[in-house]
């Protein structure tokens, strides 16, 4: 009989494990699916940012279509610890607009990689995921009005 070494795997796992058993399949499956680009080029409500830990930048693109400078930025700067930006800079690039954002005091120590999704005209889903510095993965989602 053959069984599901990763829902097997999963099952043996400590409670606190669990929750990164859960993100190394969501990475299997988006490395699948296509990068965040790719993402944005389908959906232009969305777009990713990710985190550099040792430079403290983050990186992304999104459809200038959807999303205006202004509005990036105020998204991007509701993931920093401090609530303010230190350093932005964009490129158009194959009908999109590469960014690179610095935050005042760096992003919350819980930010790695960060999706922004259009909900409404005036409401954007931000989720987050990251660590807490102890070794397990933190996930956050909040509503910012644009």
């Amino acid at each position: 009989m053959q069984t599901d070494n990763a829902s097997n795997l999963n099952s043996r796992l400590p409670l606190a494990m669990k929750p990164l058993g859960l993100l190394l399949a969501l990475s299997v499956l988006s490395a699948c699916g296509g990068s965040a680009t790719e993402i944005t080029r389908d959906n232009p409500n969305f777009f990713a940012g990710d985190v550099d830990r040792k430079t403290k930048v983050m990186t992304g693109a999104y459809d200038p279509s959807s999303f205006s400078s202004t509005q990036v930025r105020k998204l991007v700067t509701a993931v920093c610890a401090s609530g303010r930006l230190s350093g932005f800079s964009e490129a158009e690039r194959d009908g999109l607009v590469e960014f690179s954002a610095m935050c005042s005091g760096g992003f919350a120590s819980s930010v790695g990689f960060v999706e922004f999704e259009r909900v409404s005209s005036s409401i954007v889903l931000i989720e987050t995921t990251g660590g807490d510095g102890r070794g397990n993965v933190v996930f956050g989602e909040k509503q910012v009005s644009i």
